[in-house]
């Protein structure tokens, strides 16, 4: 595999040139792999549209339920569970220094009871590992 190096690709507006080739579906600019804007716009709005909805027909929806000690539990572990499951993806795909960062911010979170200061113990953890280390 190609080194990663920076590689300027200005005429189509971006900043990087990825190693790899793009995939099928993401029609090539030049030397580089950009999507097509028609593409790009059209997934921004369904996201845009996908957010809109659970905005929308959430609430709806959950009108038409009475809210119990078991959906409530449920409702607000719901948020946790996702930020966990995403930390361990991270934690799981990343090496040692998303690790240390990961534990240092679940030590500051445990001392401290501050996710803002837990966050930024472990940005700072992987930033200064990343300095000194690579």
């Amino acid at each position: 595999m190609p080194s990663l190096r920076w590689k300027p690709c200005l005429r189509d507006g971006t900043s990087f040139s990825p190693p790899w080739p793009a995939p099928p579906w993401a029609p090539l600019r030049g030397d580089c792999a950009l999507a097509d804007s028609v593409a790009t716009i059209l997934a921004i709005a369904v996201m845009a549209l996908t957010t809109l909805a659970t905005r929308v027909l959430g609430p709806a929806i959950m009108s038409r339920f009475s809210v119990t000690p078991v959906l409530e539990g449920f409702l607000n572990a719901l948020s946790s569970s996702v930020i966990v499951a995403i930390v361990a993806t991270v934690v799981a795909q990343g090496g040692w220094r998303e690790a240390a960062a990961v534990a240092l911010a679940a030590g500051v979170m445990l001392a401290a009871r501050s996710a803002v200061w837990a966050m930024l113990a472990g940005a700072t953890c992987a930033a200064l590992w990343r300095v000194a280390l690579g």
